[in-house]
């Protein structure tokens, strides 16, 4: 389709964008209802799809409030079909009907770390203490013995034991 060679007035084309909404929104408000979408976007969403009718299509469209309401009713369809696509699940909703466990419980604890693997790594830092003791040169003795002091630090087994219990 070509675009429209004779363009409105601002204020035709207002009125007439203002008219068309009005012949739309009883069904945009029962789309809303039933289609969980809220009114206020889709009303947004049809009052620019008529602006880009009546900008680019008025002229070669025979019945134009027909086309209009075809258009929204599409328009719909899409939001309506989007929505269910990405439905979205809140990670509070409750699991179980006693609301005991929820999806947020299901998930993982990207912090937690197992007891064990901390003493385990305590025991290597102790060893590589060790080691760095043996080091020649004092200032390389100094930096080894602030980072194992770092490192062991950022493994406290209490810190630990306090998420778990």
């Amino acid at each position: 389709m070509q675009h429209s060679t004779t363009s409105l007035p601002q204020s035709d084309r207002q009125a007439l964008t203002l008219f068309l909404l009005e012949q739309v929104s009883p069904y945009l408000q029962r789309a809303a209802r039933s289609g969980r979408l809220e009114f206020e976007d889709l009303y947004q969403d049809a009052s620019i799809k008529i602006m880009q009718i009546l900008d680019h299509y008025r002229d070669q469209v025979r019945y134009l409030h027909a086309y209009v309401q075809i258009s929204v009713h599409n328009l719909v369809i899409d939001k309506v079909r989007y929505a269910r696509r990405h439905e979205v699940v809140s990670l509070d909703e409750p699991l179980l009907t006693d609301a005991s466990l929820t999806l947020a419980d299901l998930l993982l604890d990207p912090y937690s770390v197992e007891p064990v693997v901390v003493v385990l790594a305590q025991e290597r830092l102790m060893e590589l203490q060790s080691r760095c003791s043996a080091a020649k040169h004092p200032g390389t003795r100094r930096m080894l013995g602030e980072l194992h002091a770092t490192a062991l630090a950022g493994l406290s087994i209490d810190d630990c034991q306090a998420a778990y219990y």
